[in-house]
Order: structure tokens, then sequence, then C-alpha cells
């Protein structure tokens, strides 16, 4: 809707709407989406304005992924993709229905790992999509030692000497053995490639075609690579052997700090991931339509315990009972977002009728807390900040409304900016900042895996060191119950109440992605991961 924007989700979350994929087992629309009607191509450009381009095409090994991830879902799939959100989407449904076919016509669970029966697809090479590309694919990416991908396939409990069976002419396993098999076969970095035509680029001195994938791709998508300037532009032209034709024959993307501006001013067609500032002052001039939708993150103020006032959990729980969500969300936010209410995103279904006691605003319970804790007086402490620690927001701002609240109960709150971010990355894995500002969350709409990669003591992301036998015998009881079942659900707000009560750290804003497109754009459907298959905007009707 033209000049629109959220004023922040309230209620309960809704249904998924009909259109989209109930289930991973029942749905087996291609790429196109569930239902969405073919549309016949324009022999017209399409321009998108994206936070980042990487510093290579190549989807395997690429650091940058994660900031430049709306450029590579231009021209890759997986077997898996993750379904579009309805516009008006506050939250997201169950893991079941968090995916939807892609490169697979249909999916079947059994206890050595999801079977895969591949869709009748060809690359712009004209090769068919065939299991030894999956079983290429998931080899070349252990040979580049991709983090990312490893990472994922140790989490879904992968076989990494043998990730991927044979089982027939289109039939394949990956051999997942519990139920995050979605991670790996979903992600960008394990995007089915074309094999044949790697291996053709391919030399005794670069046996997996790294410097010709650095510039090219070479996959099963809507798009190809046509012009790839690292940092710069990425040019795509439409796959000529996709079974459904996408509505522009041509896509350039480019970064831009400012990308509201450029809509605004109808320099792109449209921009993704708009900072809340650029999408507020967008949205009151009413020259573009501006639409956010729910992510799987939540911006935090994480503290850590080695500093002597954080060592006394009244002092955190005193933090976030002083903290007033609903004014952040009002303030550097602008509406985009929803005030968090425990320590995972309100959009994950968990979290109906969830909030923690210590997740409001009560200054009072707040100023005795810290009386009772010892520090009646407050104490000083740095804040520590890096701007890319969030895609939305401006840190700044966030950092200087918490220092004013912080102050209600006598915490003298000093700024620091850290501008690079390895250094900021150094010194929060080694704990050389009394708090810092970061943004978390799961990698899928599955919070018990969110939680427990979290805070679990033994957690992959487990930043702030929590440790707590109570939480870790709640997550371990959640990780193990049925997906989805009453056990799990109860589990999970188990832990969420001990969270609650260590606070490690202090929930702040779920966070909102924001985008903005040109009139006569239409079809804006982000995933759970935040981006947006260029391929489903279509020339409004």
């Amino acid at each position: 809707m033209t000049g629109s924007r959220g004023p922040g989700r309230t209620g309960s979350r809704p249904a998924r709407t009909a259109e989209l994929c109930a289930a991973v087992l029942t749905c087996l629309t291609l790429v196109a989406g569930c239902g969405r009607a073919q549309v016949t191509a324009t022999d017209a450009e399409l321009v998108i304005a994206v936070p980042t381009i990487s510093a290579t095409a190549d989807t395997q090994n690429l650091s940058s992924g994660l900031t430049a991830i709306n450029g590579l879902v231009q021209y890759t799939r997986g077997l898996l993709e993750f379904a579009p959100l309805a516009s008006d989407a506050t939250g997201f449904g169950s893991l079941t229905d968090a995916f939807s076919s892609s490169l697979a016509s249909s999916v079947r669970l059994t206890a050595e790992g999801p079977v895969f029966t591949l869709a009748d697809v060809r690359a712009p090479s004209g090769n068919r999509l065939s299991p030894d590309d999956v079983v290429y694919t998931y080899k070349r990416n252990l040979a580049l030692k991709d983090g990312i991908g490893k990472s994922l396939l140790l989490q879904a409990g992968v076989d990494l000497g043998n990730p991927v069976t044979v089982l027939g002419p289109d039939e394949v396993r990956v051999n997942a053995t519990n139920r995050l098999y979605g991670l790996p076969v979903s992600f960008y970095t394990l995007a089915i490639l074309d094999s044949r035509t790697v291996q053709e680029h391919a030399t005794a001195a670069d046996p997996w075609a790294q410097t010709w994938m650095s510039t090219h791709s070479a996959t099963y998508a809507p798009y190809q690579v046509s012009e790839f300037r690292p940092g710069q532009r990425l040019a795509l032209t439409a796959n000529p052997n996709w079974p459904v034709t996408p509505p522009y024959s041509r896509l350039t993307l480019v970064p831009s700090a400012a990308p509201a501006q450029l809509v605004g001013t109808s320099s792109v067609d449209a921009g993704y991931w708009l900072p809340t500032a650029q999408a507020h002052l967008l949205a009151d001039q009413q020259r573009a339509s501006v639409d956010s939708v729910p992510t799987l993150s939540q911006d935090l103020l994480s503290l850590d315990q080695s500093f002597p006032p954080f060592a006394d959990e009244r002092v955190r729980q005193a933090m976030s009972l002083t903290i007033d969500r609903a004014a952040l969300l009002r303030g550097p936010y602008f509406g985009f977002g929803s005030p968090s209410r425990g320590h995972i995103t309100t959009s994950l279904p968990v979290m109906d009728g969830f909030t923690g006691a210590h997740v409001t605003y009560d200054l009072a319970q707040a100023k005795a807390l810290m009386a009772a804790s010892g520090f009646p007086d407050g104490f000083a402490m740095n804040l520590t900040i890096n701007a890319g620690t969030s895609r939305s927001v401006d840190v700044q701002s966030v950092a200087v409304a918490l220092k004013s609240m912080l102050a209600d109960v006598g915490i003298d709150v000093t700024i620091q900016n850290v501008a690079n971010p390895a250094e900021f990355k150094s010194g929060r894995t080694g704990r050389s900042y009394h708090a810092y500002l970061w943004s978390t969350g799961p990698t899928i709409p599955d919070a018990v895996y969110g939680l427990d990669n979290a805070y679990a003591s033994d957690g992959g992301a487990n930043y702030v060191k929590a440790a707590d036998a109570p939480l870790d015998a709640d997550l371990a009881e959640a990780v193990a119950a049925a997906t989805g079942s009453a056990e799990q659900d109860a589990a999970a707000q188990a832990a969420l109440t001990r969270l609650d009560e260590l606070m490690p750290s202090i929930p702040l804003v779920d966070t909102d992605d924001v985008y903005a497109t040109t009139p006569g754009i239409c079809g804006i459907a982000p995933s759970a991961r935040g981006t947006v298959d260029a391929a489903t905007l279509t020339p409004c009707t």
C-alpha cells in the first residue's frame, strides 16, 4: 500500500494465508511460488537497491553471504526454499509450513533423512537437474571447507563423509538425522550447482573452478549471472529454460546506503532492507509503497557477567525493567517491529501468550531490585556498538535512548563506537566489553533451535557465555520432544521463563525488514530469511 508503514505488531499471530504452502510434504509447486500464475516476460530491466553486493559470485565459501544474500537468492535454488510471507503476516507458522518445494517435486521424511524426488528443471546450459548435481554440490562445499555449509550440515546431523545418497535416476536422500534437515537443504551455500558446467571450467590448478565461478553462475534458478562486479553490480538475465518465465527478463542489483532515496526518485524500482529512518521519511512522502514484514531476529543488549555489577541477576533484571520498549519502537525504530516479550522473537508461535516478568517497563520494581542488589546509586558502564550489528536501525540512536533510560536507575553509560567490524567481533568474542548491542535469531523458524543455539551452555551462538543447569535441562527436553508438540512448547516456555530470571541478555525489539517499490511494481513477498525473490515481482495490473 502506497505510503504505508508498519506501526508495530500487536495481537496474536494470524495463521498464514491460504495462498501459501501449508507444509513441505504437500506443497509440490516449483519455484514460481504456491499457485502463482505464469506471467509473460517483458523485455524490461528491474533494478533493485540492496545493502551489499558480495565479493564473489561463487556461493560456496562466501564470507560476505549473509549481508549480500538478497543478490545470491536471485540465481540460486536449494532442494527446498522458504515459503514467502503474506503481505499482512505478523509472524511465522510452525516449522513444517516454513518451506516450499523448490528443486524437488516431492519430499518424504525417513529415519535416514529426507528423500527428494528431483523436479524436471534445466539450467541455462540446457543441462537437466540430476542426482549427480546434488552429490557434486555437497562434495564441492566440503572440499572448499565452507564454514557455513559445514556448520549447517553438522547441526542437521549429516554424515560429512556421506552427505548424499543416490536412490534412483531422480531421487536422492540427504543424510540428515534430525529435524533441522531444512538448514542445509534451503541455504544458499548448498544451492544445487549445474555440475557439468562447473566441471567444464575446472583445471588442474583449479579443480573446483573457483576462478570461473567467482564471476559466473552455474545453477538451477530463474536467473543467471550475466555481469558481476565485486561489491558494485550484479546483473542477471532470465534462464530461458526455466519452467516459469520470470516477469522481467533482466535484473540488476546495485549496493546503496540510501535505498529509500533511490526508490523515492525512481532511480531504482525497489529497495530491500531499508533503514527504519529512511523508510519512515519515504512513507511520509507517499511516493512509493513501503511494506514491512517480521523477521526471525531481535535486537538485544548483551551483558558480560564478568563485569562485577552484571554478576548479580537482580541488576540484569532491573536494567531490563528500566527499558521502555514501546518508546524504543516509537523512537529509533519508527514503528517498524514489535517490543520484545522474551528471549526469542514474538513472530514465532511459542511466544503466543508469553511475556517475561522482567521484559516489561516497571521503573519502581527496577529501583527496588537495584537497592536489594547492593547498587542503590547505580554504577558506570561502557556500552559498545558497531553499525553493522543491525540491518535496519541506527544503533547509535538506540544506544543514546538506552543511555537515557538506564540513567533513571543511576547507571551512567558511556557509548563506545567500534567502527571496524573485525575489531568489534574480536572484542565481543574476547569478552572485552561490559555490554554491547547485538541482533540475533534462528536461521530457520524454529524457536527451540534458536533458544538452544543461543543460550544452552554448549550453544554455537552462546556469545554471552550463559551457563545454567536448569536452563540446559529445559532446552534438552524441548530438543528431544516432537516438533510442534504441546510437550515441546511447554519445555520451550519453561526455558523462556528461566531465561527471564537469568537475563543473560536483555531483549529490546523484535525487528522487521522494510521494503519499498515504485508505483507499478507488485509482489513483494519476503521469506523467513528476509529475502525477496525478484521472480515474484510483477507489473501491477
